[in-house]
């Protein structure tokens, strides 16, 4: 039996669950905000509880690593590596794009293709394009355009996450394209690629390893006063 600890701080959604296998037996999240470090630890600790489960008792600690939230990112990753350093346990880093590819809601065909978007401002989102639970193009930064799909062909696409919302009055005239602005990066979504990652031994360098940004982090000015 596969126990893992599932940690997503990726975007707007702090979300904690523990799952058997491939199957969630505990979930919670709080959509407050990002107030992230203030409630992570909390939600850690319910799950544990609810299960009657100690730290000892996992197999492993799986954490959305990105792209996504900067702030968001670096809580969930740092508090992944404090525990995992503490509890000599295995870390296992899971892309936000491929957690959102295997949504657990998500019901697509395996020749369907689905387009995950985490939102980068503006029109700009991370994207990439999976069939079947794999990816087929490169991840990448994205600002959306009326063209955007059309390489893709005339396939039924599934798009979701929290960038998902721009673009349905933009892709409202493609009838080959689904929308799904309400399935959002959340900890279930680890859980399918964690396991598979976990039985082939593919662990991060829990002292070294990073969140995933995708691209360099540029803070804003601060106004000059007068």
């Amino acid at each position: 039996m596969i126990q893992l600890l599932n940690i997503d701080t990726a975007t707007e959604i702090c979300s904690v669950s523990l799952s058997r296998n491939e199957q969630v037996v505990c979930y919670r999240d709080l959509g407050e905000g990002y107030s992230h470090a203030e409630k992570l630890g909390d939600l850690i600790n319910e799950v544990l509880e609810e299960e009657n489960l100690n730290y000892s008792d996992l197999n492993a600690i799986a954490v959305n690593i990105g792209p996504g939230s900067y702030t968001g990112l670096r809580i969930g990753v740092s508090t992944v590596k404090g525990l995992a350093y503490a509890l000599k346990l295995p870390v296992i880093g899971i892309n936000s794009l491929e957690a959102l590819a295997n949504h657990p809601h998500l019901q697509a065909s395996p020749d369907d293709l689905i387009v995950p978007m985490i939102d980068a401002r503006r029109m700009e989102v991370y994207t990439a394009t999976y069939q079947n639970g794999k990816r087929i193009d490169g991840l990448r930064s994205l600002v959306l355009e009326e063209t955007s799909l059309d390489h893709l062909g005339h396939k039924t696409i599934h798009i979701l996450g929290n960038g998902a919302a721009k673009t349905k009055e933009l892709f409202s005239a493609k009838e080959n394209v689904i929308v799904h602005s309400d399935l959002l990066s959340t900890s279930r979504g680890i859980v399918l690629p964690a396991v598979r990652k976990y039985k082939e031994k593919t662990f991060e360098d829990t002292a070294y390893f990073e969140p995933y940004y995708l691209k360099e982090f540029v803070a804003g000015k601060p106004k000059k006063r007068f």
